[in-house]
């Protein structure tokens, strides 16, 4: 019983440390991209200032 724990432990310890950051699917805009874009919509700077009224 103590081998199985121990292997169990062991296991979730290399299951941890191989885990990759999580990258979403839908959006690859870093924050810096997201921080730039905002800074755009804020100065009114078409088309980013008219995107998101048009999205609405």
């Amino acid at each position: 019983m103590q081998k199985l724990l121990l292997m169990l432990c062991l296991f979730a310890v290399i299951s941890v440390a191989r885990a990759q950051q999580f990258v979403h699917p839908g959006i690859d805009q870093t924050a810096e991209d997201l921080a730039y874009m905002k800074q755009l919509v804020g100065k009114g700077t078409a088309p980013y200032e008219v995107m998101p009224v048009e999205m609405m």
